[in-house]
Parts: C-alpha cells; sequence; structure tokens
C-alpha cells in the first residue's frame, strides 16, 4: 500500500552552492580575507572546491581543507597551492578537485560539512565553514513511496508529477505481481530512472567517459564504478530509459525487473529483450509490419546476430524480431510453456541446451518458422495479445433450450396456451398465433378429361329443389308476387281504357 505521495527535490541539484563565481557567502567571524568560496558536486567522480582570498598567492603558508560527511570521521587535507592555483595576483583563486572514491562512496543525500582555514607568511589566519548536501546535481526528483517498490522520475518538463507517478503504479504493479508469481520470488526496489542523462559516466565528443560539473562544465575522467558504488551504498535499483514518456519509462523498469526476478547469466540478449516485452503491458502491434517488410527483403537477424544487443542505432529490427520471436514461442510453446523456459533458463549452465529441450529445436532452425508465422492469420492477434487483457471465454457447443410453438391439432377453434420451457438469460419468445381452422370448400376447376369420373367427382351445380309454398314466405318471393300482381292490373287497365275508346 503506498504510504504517502511526495513531490519533492530528492537529490535535489546543489543550485545555491553550484559555484563561487558571482556568489556572496554570508560573513563569518573568523572569514578575515577569505572573499569567496563554494563547492560544486561533479557526479558522479568528484567534489570541486574554491576559495578566493585577498591576498596573492605568494603570501599563503599553509592552505587546508577539512571534510566532514555524516557518519564518518574528519579527514584534513593540506592543499598544493601551486598546482591548485587559478589565479595568482593580486589576489589568489584556487580550485580543488575531492575524488569520491569506490571504495569509501558517499550517499545520496548524504550532509558533508567542509571548512578551509588560511594562515598566511605574515601569520594572519583566516577560517571559513559550511556544508552541502551530496546529490547528482542534473536531476531534480519526483518521488513516490510504497511498497513493494518506491518509484523515483525526474520532475523536469512534467505539469503534474503526481498524476505520473500514479499512472506508472497503476500500470506496474500487475507486473511486479505477475514476476513474483512466476518466479517464486518477493523483492523490494527503490528505484530512481534517469531519462534525459546518464545514471552515471557521460560521454566525451572521443567517447571516453567524463564526468562534467553543471556549473563550472569542469571535465575530468569517469569511472563507471564510482557510480555504482553510489547507487549501492544510498540503496537504489537504478534505472535507464531511453525515453522521458511515461511508456519509456514504464518499460524500462519492466525490463529491469526481468532480469533481476530472473537472473538469467548465460540467457541472450535477445530472450531477456523479448521477455521483458512480453512482460510489459503495451501491445506491440507494430512491429509485425517491420519484420514483414525485413522478411520480404530477405533482411531477418540470424540467431548469431541476435544474441547481442547492437548499438542504439541499430536496434529497431533487433528490438522487434526479439520481441516477434517471444511472441512466437508463446504460441508454439503456450505461456505456461514460454515461463517455464524462462525458468529453466536462469538456473542453467547452457541456453541452447535448455532452448533446444523446451522447444524441441534449436534458435537457427526456428527463425524459417518464425518467417512463415509472420504471414499467417494468427501473427496479427499474437501481436495484439497482452498478458493483463481481460480474459474471454472460449465458446463452447452447449445444448441451449429454446422456446419454439408448433401448432397442434385441436377440435376447437381456440388456440392452446403456449407450453412453459426453460428460456436463456436474456431470451424474449414471440408467440405466433397457431392456424384457426376455418370450414370452407373452394371449388377447383378439374383438368379436361375423357375418362368417365365416378358422380360427384365434377364441381357441377346440381339445382335445388324449392317448394312454391317455400319460395312465398321468403321476402323475396312475397315481394315477387306484389310485382306480378301490379303488372296484371297494369295490363287489365290498358285494355279496358283502349275499348272504351273504340
Amino acid at each position: 500500500m503506498i504510504k504517502r505521495v511526495i513531490i519533492c527535490l530528492w537529490l535535489v541539484g546543489l543550485a545555491l552552492a553550484g559555484g563561487v563565481r558571482g556568489q556572496e557567502p554570508t560573513a563569518q567571524p573568523e572569514q578575515n580575507y577569505i572573499i569567496q568560496w563554494g563547492s560544486e558536486i561533479i557526479f558522479p567522480q568528484a567534489i570541486r572546491f574554491e576559495i578566493v582570498l585577498a591576498r596573492p598567492l605568494s603570501e599563503i603558508a599553509v592552505l587546508t581543507l577539512t571534510l566532514e560527511p555524516a557518519g564518518r570521521p574528519a579527514v584534513a587535507v593540506e592543499i598544493d597551492r601551486a598546482t591548485t592555483a587559478i589565479v595568482r595576483e593580486p589576489f589568489s583563486e584556487l580550485a580543488y578537485l575531492w575524488p569520491v572514491s569506490p571504495g569509501e562512496p558517499l550517499r545520496l543525500s548524504q550532509e558533508v560539512r567542509y571548512a578551509w582555514q588560511v594562515v598566511t607568511r605574515a601569520g594572519e589566519v583566516a577560517r571559513v565553514e559550511d556544508e552541502f548536501t551530496f546529490t547528482d546535481p542534473r536531476v531534480t526528483w519526483a518521488q513516490q513511496e510504497g511498497e513493494p517498490f518506491s518509484l523515483a522520475i525526474p520532475a523536469e518538463g512534467l505539469e503534474a508529477p503526481g498524476n505520473v507517478l500514479g499512472r506508472l503504479r497503476r500500470e506496474l504493479q500487475p507486473v511486479y505481481d505477475l514476476l513474483a508469481a512466476q518466479t517464486g520470488r518477493n523483492e523490494s526496489f527503490n528505484l530512481a530512472v534517469y531519462t534525459t542523462v546518464p545514471a552515471g559516466c557521460a560521454r566525451a565528443a572521443d567517447g571516453s567517459l567524463v564526468a562534467v560539473g553543471p556549473d563550472s562544465r569542469t571535465e575530468i575522467p569517469c569511472n563507471p564504478a564510482a557510480a555504482e558504488a553510489i547507487f549501492r551504498a544510498s540503496g537504489l535499483d537504478v534505472v535507464q530509459s531511453d525515453s522521458p514518456g511515461v511508456n519509456g519509462i514504464r518499460d524500462a523498469v519492466v525490463a529491469y525487473w526481468t532480469r533481476q526476478f530472473y537472473g538469467w547469466s548465460n540467457a541472450p540478449d535477445w530472450f531477456a529483450a523479448g521477455m521483458a516485452a512480453f512482460y510489459s503491458p503495451a501491445p506491440r502491434s507494430s512491429d509485425l509490419a517491420l519484420l514483414q517488410t525485413a522478411a520480404r527483403s530477405d533482411r531477418l537477424l540470424t540467431a548469431d546476430a541476435l544474441a547481442s544487443r547492437p548499438p542504439a542505432a541499430d536496434q529497431e529490427l533487433w528490438l522487434a524480431q526479439s520481441r516477434g520471436l517471444v511472441r512466437y514461442l508463446a504460441g508454439r510453446l503456450g505461456v505456461a510453456g514460454l515461463f517455464r523456459l524462462a525458468r529453466a533458463a536462469a538456473e542453467a549452465e547452457s541456453f541452447e541446451a535448455v532452448f533446444t529441450a523446451e522447444a524441441g529445436t534449436t534458435v537457427s532452425a526456428l527463425l524459417p518458422d518464425f518467417r512463415r508465422w509472420l504471414f499467417s492469420d494468427s501473427a496479427p492477434g499474437d501481436f495484439r495479445f497482452t498478458l493483463y487483457e481481460a480474459a474471454t471465454p472460449t465458446p463452447t457447443p452447449t445444448r441451449t433450450p429454446t422456446l419454439t410453438l408448433t401448432p397442434t391439432p385441436t377440435p376447437t377453434l381456440t388456440p392452446p396456451p403456449p407450453t412453459a420451457t426453460d428460456t436463456p438469460p436474456g431470451f424474449v419468445p414471440t408467440l405466433t398465433p397457431l392456424p384457426s381452422p376455418t370450414a370452407s370448400r373452394t371449388p377447383t376447376t378439374a383438368p379436361a378429361s375423357v375418362t368417365p369420373r365416378p358422380p360427384g367427382s365434377l364441381n357441377t351445380p346440381t339445382p335445388v329443389v324449392v317448394s312454391p309454398v317455400e319460395v312465398f314466405r321468403t321476402p323475396a318471393g312475397i315481394l315477387g308476387l306484389v310485382s306480378i300482381g301490379l303488372l296484371v292490373i297494369a295490363i287489365l287497365v290498358v285494355i279496358f281504357a283502349g275499348g272504351r275508346r273504340r
């Protein structure tokens, strides 16, 4: 659980004591003719001390610097005035480099007190005291403490370091949990991630390792062991990220953790890089197009070329193929088989022997199959896969009850009620009405035939015999009878009228 979130200047650069030029230190009772003094950390190699005296160098008899790191005894150093003098007349300016010993390194955030004492040939004594905090002045840090890991990242350029640290912890925690589960180890980490500057020595234009003062720009030879000793004494797990972005920092930490948890000593670099990317929560979809292009132009790397990480400028294809090979192995061996290979590789003297035993072939013999797989239907999905995506249930054939209404013969005209059956969740049955029987007789024209048919087989109108009495009882019959009577009367009237005219 997170103890607290601190946005602080941890391992802060010594801004106020970064150099003596232009500095006005507070006057001290015994200061006398000492005009200025100061210290500059040239991480990780040395501390540069400067002092300015209002006396020419020829009048200085003794110059002593006493150093007292917190928790350690004081050390007095008599300064060689001839080799440290920058200005000799009419005043003296001297600079002394105190090396940080890998055998007795300072700790980051350790307080160091120091004192200058100067005696002239005339017996004038001057003395000043000061202190500084040992750190890497090139970086201002944002830190989040917690278990099982604390995290410090460069704060420069971040608008909300707390949000960035929170996101990193959310994305890194599942990775830590999975690595711990797969290796059976529970580790604690105090992580400090370097991004824009190297964690230790820098490289000069000629390729040599140097340490450079941030203010004086003093450049001195650098021993990488000095930085390693400082970090180790400080209890830090230092990670170098190629990118200052969140994704770059996350992937750098995952790569560091993967090696720390498994502790490989004989595994090739491609396997370590590929496993780190496999543990990362970020998919690697863009790798597929790069590898397909390389395969078409026959530029895929051989097993020997994959074994060691190339220079940074040549790493794009190497990283893509390393990550792709591990994903191919996950499909070939299964994820559990890939994890088993990783654990076996941590304990074996020969990676090739373990690989052959688990994969059933050598890395070289596997590459042709890998090339064909790049163009398979499964490759795009394999490159999108992450270990932390939500589990997707595999469809399994099952007998699902379905409500089906089947028309059933019935002697009544009322449809029977639907029979209750098991209905799957979310299924809404639709009732289909049964056909209602309706008594009807539809005449059908019989086809022409010369074969005599039995009586009743043809649709021949059959005369209906109705008695006169039955006809006159109907309204139509009565109306007809009245009409006939009126017609007879009209005829009689016409006849009678015609007879009278004659």
